[in-house]
């Protein structure tokens, strides 16, 4: 039942995006909630929900964290920029 709903509400957003013009980019998930968006370090979970990195000692809600790991993931397959400001950020140059 609820891979029937995750396909329904996918579908809706589809749908939706078309219908106004938008594109709609698929993202793997995997792993995106156990690696620290700003160090790419492993989280360990210290509360309910909540995740610290190990090496940078980043802290944040893992659902968010995840969200940020896959607009990078879509952003870095999609062009050289780096909202992060790595080595090819325009803020870097």
């Amino acid at each position: 039942m609820l891979l029937w709903f995750y396909g329904k509400v996918r579908f809706c957003i589809e749908y939706e995006a078309v219908e106004k013009g938008l594109q709609v980019a698929k993202v793997n998930p995997r792993g995106t909630s156990s690696i620290c968006p700003r160090c790419d370090g492993r989280l360990i979970e210290v509360g309910h929900r909540v995740l610290v990195c190990k090496r940078c000692r980043f802290t944040g809600n893992r659902d968010v964290i995840a969200a940020i790991n896959m607009y990078r993931r879509y952003v870095l397959g999609h062009s050289r920029w780096d909202p992060w400001g790595g080595p090819e950020s325009p803020q870097a140059r």
